[in-house]
Order: C-alpha cells, then structure tokens, then sequence
C-alpha cells in the first residue's frame, strides 16, 4: 500500500500586520517630533535675584538676612496687556523713553522686565521691543524672571516690589 505523499506547503506569512506596525511606528516617531522642537520665543534669562528693587531682601537671601542694595527698574506687563514702570501705567510708545530717564537718573540700576503669566506673548514683545530696539539699556541686560521668582517677588513683604508687580 502506498501512502500518498503531501507536497510541503510553502510557508506564507501575512504582511499586513507588519505593514500596521510600520505605520504604527512612524506615527509615533512623527507625533513625538513635532513635540520635541522649540516652540515659542527663544530668551535668555538673566539672573533675577540681582535684580530687586532698592534696599529690599533678595528672594534667595532671607535666609541669610542679607540685603541686596541694587537698584532695579521693574517693568511689569499685566494681564491687560498694559505696561507699568516702577508701579505706573506707562502708554506703549513712551516706555522707551521714561526707562530711558529713569535709568539716566541712576546709571547703576537693572532692568527687569516681569511678565504675567496670564499675558500674551504680544504684550510681552511689545513692552521688551523698544528696550532692545532702540539701545536703551545701554548693554545692560534685561532680566527676566522665571514664574517661581515672580511669585517669590510677589508675595516677599516688600512694598516697593509688591507695588510694581501687576
């Protein structure tokens, strides 16, 4: 008696879901590329705890009870978009010319350029623009605070600073 023989089958192997996970794959790669670049305006941050108003208590120093004395122009940008100087509203195209003044009067103060977080970049850009644009730092460099020394300024006990900020 002969046994029927079975010819060997060939060995076939399903690429669709190998195509999905290729697909799978570069939506992956794609997603995390798109949040990996830089998204939004590129600043450099000067140190802030140099910059506090006159005669008053570092942030970083009230530990130590050290006291810085720099003097500091604090240009503050509040959520309304408008810009104040050392507390008082300042309209959009005077800005340059009254930190101009102020920093005539005492050529040894910092600048420091405080943004509210629920401000738009716009506001932002708009105060810090003619201050960068038309030379009136003088080399100075802007500083600009992080959020957590806003909130350290904001809530430090000092009426000069607390007066200034929006």
């Amino acid at each position: 008696m002969k046994l029927p023989t079975h010819a060997p089958r060939p060995l076939v192997v399903s690429t669709t879901p190998l195509a999905n996970l290729a697909l799978l794959l570069m939506l992956c790669v794609g997603v995390a590329a798109m949040f990996s670049t830089v998204r939004g305006i590129g600043l450099r941050f000067a140190g802030a705890a140099a910059a506090v108003a006159p005669g008053s208590v570092a942030p970083g120093s009230v530990a130590s009870g050290s006291v810085a004395p720099a003097p500091t122009v604090i240009v503050a940008v509040g959520a309304d978009g408008l810009a104040r100087l050392d507390g008082a509203i300042v309209p959009a195209g005077g800005l340059a010319r009254a930190v101009s003044s102020r920093l005539e009067r005492d050529p040894a103060a910092t600048v420091m350029l405080v943004v509210d977080p629920s401000a738009t970049y716009q506001a932002a850009i708009d105060a810090a623009g003619p201050l960068l644009e038309e030379g009136v730092l003088g080399g100075r460099p802007l500083s600009i605070p992080t959020r957590r020394q806003v909130e350290a300024l904001r809530t430090a006990s000092v009426t000069a600073v607390a007066g200034a900020l929006p």
